[in-house]
């Protein structure tokens, strides 16, 4: 009988080794291609808008950036781990993620709005505020409110799904953007295109949450305070990093100009696209862990070991970026923006 106990949790380890393989190979395979597609784009903006227009497409797109923090505040990271640890029902959970997630997205949308007005951006800057900020409900590309139909799919290990349905969308927004471009779009018009192309993968995304795991819709207002004081230091965290990613596009946008913005927000861009690999094990280590979270040794070895393989795959890339740094500026964005060639190579 002991032998049959052991037979069968060796065969329960080597399942969950197996999953967490397949969800981190999903999320990396799938952000890959994604960011191969966004790199794409990247060229095809900075081809078809001069530096100064690209700059302003920039600080919008970052500003944007900064609010869809504000939407999330720790609840994904939060209720995926409540679920995936059986502390909640997982229906009603889901609901009041949802709900409260959709509260924080429309009060974050109209406040940077707002804001931008009340700080005295030209008026075209707070027109391409509102239009862009219109991806706080439709996007992928950050932390906005369509990233709360990712809870299933991190709960119950199951990221292939948004992988998939993300490179789809994101291929589409190409070429929406390559017919908008044909057009001769303005900056608005672009932007505007850009999120109306997000609709279709942001209801694939939700008819697949659902069929994992139907909501419970109900506001449960105990249970949303309980969820917004547990969910606190993560939105604190978070909020933080928000801040520092977005300072710099305030700072240049107030002290130099567009073109200034330009060169460093292209530079960033590169960089930030290699996040997909702390993120993909990040996800895939999570529910595991939020299951040792009682047991400290199995909790600690999971961590070591997903730093390990954070090292060993970022330290390559990231030399690798340095050596190459002016070749890869030259063959995205041309001879233009070299001077974003030592920003990429400090990045």
């Amino acid at each position: 009988m002991s032998h049959l106990r052991i037979s069968i949790k060796n065969r329960h380890i080597k399942g969950l080794i197996m999953t967490i393989l397949l969800n981190s190979v999903s999320i990396i395979a799938g952000n890959f291609l994604n960011k191969v597609i966004s790199i794409a784009i990247l060229a095809i903006l900075t081809g078809y808008l001069e530096p100064s227009l690209f700059g302003r497409y920039s600080f919008i797109t970052a500003y944007v950036l900064f609010w869809g923090v504000l939407t999330d505040l720790g609840i994904n990271t939060l209720m995926t781990r409540e679920i995936a640890g059986e502390k909640v029902d997982p229906h009603k959970g889901f609901g009041n993620a949802i709900i409260m997630r959709f509260l924080l997205t429309l009060t974050s949308m109209i406040v940077a709005v707002v804001a931008l007005y009340v700080t005295g951006y030209p008026q075209d800057v707070v027109e391409l505020g509102f239009v862009a900020s219109l991806g706080l409900f439709l996007s992928f590309r950050g932390i906005f409110f369509r990233t709360v139909f990712d809870i299933p799919f991190q709960a119950y290990k199951r990221m292939y799904y948004p992988a998939i349905v993300n490179f789809i969308n994101e291929l589409f927004c190409l070429l929406v953007i390559l017919w908008a471009v044909k057009r001769g779009y303005s900056l608005f018009e672009l932007i505007l295109a850009i999120n109306v192309a997000n609709i279709p993968g942001l209801v694939a995304i939700m008819y697949l949450s659902f069929k994992i795991l139907r909501p419970e819709f109900g506001m449960d207002t105990s249970a949303c305070k309980d969820m917004l004081k547990k969910a606190l230091p993560l939105g604190i965290a978070t909020f933080l990093e928000g801040i520092f990613l977005l300072l710099p596009f305030l700072l240049l946008s107030k002290l130099a100009g567009d073109e200034e913005i330009a060169m460093y927000s292209l530079s960033f861009r590169l960089v930030s696209s290699l996040w997909i690999i702390p993120f993909a094990i990040m996800i895939s280590f999570l529910p595991k862990m939020s299951r040792n979270a009682s047991l400290p040794d199995m909790f600690i070895h999971d961590l070591f070991r997903s730093l390990t393989v954070i090292l060993l795959i970022g330290i390559p890339i990231a030399l690798s970026t340095d050596y190459f740094s002016y070749t890869i500026i030259d063959l995205i964005a041309g001879a233009e923006y070299a001077g974003a060639v030592p920003l990429l190579f400090i990045m």
